[in-house]
């Protein structure tokens, strides 16, 4: 599998963007809770902590369904990948097979 290693990168790469993005969400999402006074909140600091947990809950079942959606696109791929590898299409010239 050395010939298709940088195609399969892709997805990875992929992946670890979303992650960082997820992970700049949370750091984000812990800014703003720990931004929000503890002590006597006002009825409107509530409304407001309230709207965040909503869009907080959200944005992490967006996120799921994202990571899922890139997950699935992964296997397919994989999939393909695996098919590609084992049986190469004729007339296609393969790298390995110049070798």
């Amino acid at each position: 599998a050395e010939g298709g290693g940088a195609g399969g990168m892709h997805g990875v790469s992929a992946l670890l963007e979303l992650a960082k993005l997820w992970g700049e969400e949370c750091k984000l999402i812990a800014r703003l809770m720990s931004a929000l006074p503890s002590d006597r909140p006002t009825a409107k600091e509530v409304l407001h902590t309230e709207f965040l947990q909503t869009s907080i809950e959200d944005l992490v079942k967006l996120q799921q369904a994202q990571i899922q959606e890139l997950q699935k696109q992964m296997e397919s791929y994989n999939k393909m990948e695996y098919l590609a590898n084992r049986d190469p299409p004729s007339g296609v010239p393969s790298a390995s097979m110049d070798r």
